[in-house]
């Protein structure tokens, strides 16, 4: 009669056992699949040299730089009247115009379009000092509308989720950088706003993710300052080159020399910048890659555990 209740216990005992175990190997299955597509992800990312990196964007940028060129041209020769007069009016009616331009590139970053160009353009129109001030402004203002716009009309459609998910899948770096968002938010966000990301991958991954809205904030201030000074003087530099073309001004070679090693120090920083960041990004990806083989080895231990008991 004992040992009848014993084979009892056991036979009712082995479901749970076997499902404890079935439980752990999917686990495990899950992980390695995870770790597998990341690994893959990571040697792509990884194989890419510069050159590749930088004919992929030229791919994006080029179209984009010609359209607004041709549109420009075209504006000049058609309108050049209504173009002057504008110029005209953005210089006599500072910082009214400055606001202006502010409100402009903030619709302008909620169409996914590059910030950089607009603030060429405020350096190039309101020289660096109130060009500066109003892309400053622009981005802050840009950045709030994309939150609000991703946490409400994206929330509310359904969209979110969405573009989170499609974001994780296909942006290696993004999926490290918000892994390491858990621990260290402001690191992360301000790796993502300091990388060479196309700016609607800035604005609205992070607004899809798990960014807290004040960090976001405080690190858009940070890094939209610094590369609105850079392209502000570039935009600034580039307008006194054309004056001094039309003979507008006289420009000695003393100030040739300061503007040509300028721009040259420029593109200096940003290669900097871009190294730099590149740099912290692959210790995070290197860090992320560490943490799944450890959550694999405790899978595993968890399978044999299982297995053990089962038996």
């Amino acid at each position: 009669m004992q040992q009848a209740k014993v084979d009892a216990g056991a036979d009712i005992a082995a479901p749970g056992a076997h499902a404890n175990v079935d439980a752990a190997q999917k686990r495990l299955s899950k992980i390695r699949e995870e770790r597998a597509s990341f690994q893959r992800q990571l040697e792509e990312t990884r194989n890419k040299t510069w050159t590749r990196l930088l004919l992929e964007r030229l791919k994006v940028l080029v179209p984009v730089f010609a359209v607004l060129l041709g549109a420009v041209l075209i504006a000049g020769l058609v309108l050049e009247d209504e173009v002057v007069a504008v110029f005209e009016w953005a210089e006599e009616h500072k910082p009214v115009s400055v606001a202006y331009y502010s409100l402009l590139m903030a619709l302008w970053l909620l169409l996914f379009m590059s910030k950089s160009v607009f603030s060429l353009a405020g350096g190039y129109v309101f020289g660096f000092s109130y060009g500066l001030l109003g892309s400053i402004c622009g981005m802050m203002l840009g950045l709030i509308l994309t939150i609000l716009l991703v946490r409400t009309v994206f929330a509310w459609c359904g969209w979110r989720q969405r573009l989170r998910s499609w974001l994780l899948e296909n942006y290696l770096e993004i999926r490290v950088l918000n892994d390491l968002m858990k621990t260290e938010p402001a690191r992360a966000i301000f790796l993502v706003k300091m990388s060479f990301f196309p700016t609607w991958l800035k604005s609205y991954s992070l607004a899809v993710l798990d960014a807290p809205s004040h960090i976001h904030l405080a690190c858009q201030l940070v890094s939209g300052s610094i590369y609105s000074a850079i392209f502000c003087y570039l935009g600034s530099v580039a307008s006194t080159i054309v004056e001094a073309i039309d003979g507008g001004s006289s420009v000695g070679g003393g100030s040739i020399i300061a503007n040509a090693f300028g721009i040259l120090m420029t593109f200096v920083v940003i290669i900097y910048i871009g190294y730099k960041v590149k740099a912290a990004i692959r210790q995070a990806e290197d860090r992320f890659n560490a943490e799944l083989a450890e959550e694999e080895k405790v899978a595993e231990a968890e399978v044999a555990e299982a297995t053990a008991q089962d038996v």
